[in-house]
C-alpha cells in the first residue's frame, strides 16, 4: 500500500506535558474505569471516557446510562491541561496496551486531538467532540445510606453471581438486611435463572 494512502498523520501537540504520571498509574486509572463507558452510538459524548484536569491531579469518569466509573489520581507534577477533554473508548483501549510497563507518559490534548507519549510509542487521537453528561447530578450527596464491606468478601460474592447476570446489563442488586447486618447481592437472568450471595 502506497504511503500517500495513509491518513495524514497530525503533527505533535506542543508545549509542556498536560499530564505527566508514571505509565501503570495511567493504564490502572484508565482501565478501573473505561468498562463503564458506553457502546451506544446514539450517545455520541458519552463514548469514551471524561478526563478532568485539577491543580496536580485529574479524574477520569465513563457513563452509560446504567452505571458510572469515576477514579481520582493524584500525579507529582503540576497538570497543564486548563480544559475537560473526552477520550474516545478506542483510544482507551490502545492505550491500555501500550501503557504496560515501567517508565513516565505524557498525555496533552489540544485543539480536535489527544496524544499519549512515551518510551517507543505514540498515540494520537481526535477526541469526543460534544457534551459529557453531568455525572455529578448521580452521585449521592453528604447523608444517606451508606454501607461499608471489605472489598475481597464483596468481589468474591460478585463472582459468584455475575455469571448469571443478564448479558446486555450485567445488573446485579444490592439488599442491605440491616437488622441481620447481611448485604445480599442478587441476579436474574430469564435464560439462565437466578443467583444471590451474601456478605
Amino acid at each position: 500500500t502506497a504511503a500517500s494512502e495513509y491518513p495524514e498523520i497530525p503533527g505533535a501537540i506542543e508545549g509542556p506535558a498536560g499530564i505527566e504520571c508514571e505509565a501503570e498509574t495511567l493504564r490502572e486509572a484508565l482501565e478501573s474505569v473505561s468498562y463503564a463507558a458506553s457502546t451506544d452510538e446514539t450517545r455520541y459524548a458519552m463514548n469514551g471516557v471524561l478526563l478532568e484536569p485539577a491543580a496536580q491531579a485529574f479524574r477520569l469518569v465513563a457513563v452509560d446510562g446504567h452505571r458510572l466509573a469515576l477514579r481520582d489520581v493524584a500525579v507529582p507534577r503540576p497538570v497543564s491541561l486548563t480544559e475537560p477533554v473526552i477520550l474516545p473508548t478506542q483510544w482507551v483501549r490502545g492505550a491500555e496496551r501500550v501503557l504496560r510497563g515501567s517508565g513516565m507518559a505524557e498525555l496533552r490534548a489540544g485543539g480536535r486531538y489527544a496524544e499519549l507519549r512515551g518510551a517507543g510509542y505514540r498515540l494520537i487521537e481526535r477526541v469526543v467532540e460534544g457534551e459529557f453528561p453531568n455525572y455529578r447530578n448521580v452521585i449521592p450527596r453528604e447523608g444517606g445510606a451508606w454501607l461499608r464491606v471489605k472489598a475481597d468478601a464483596l468481589r468474591v460474592a460478585l463472582e459468584q453471581v455475575l455469571p448469571m447476570a443478564p448479558e446486555k446489563s450485567r445488573a446485579v442488586k444490592l439488599l442491605a438486611l440491616e437488622d441481620a447486618g447481611v448485604l445480599r447481592l442478587e441476579t436474574k437472568n430469564a435464560d439462565k435463572g437466578e443467583a444471590s450471595a451474601e456478605i
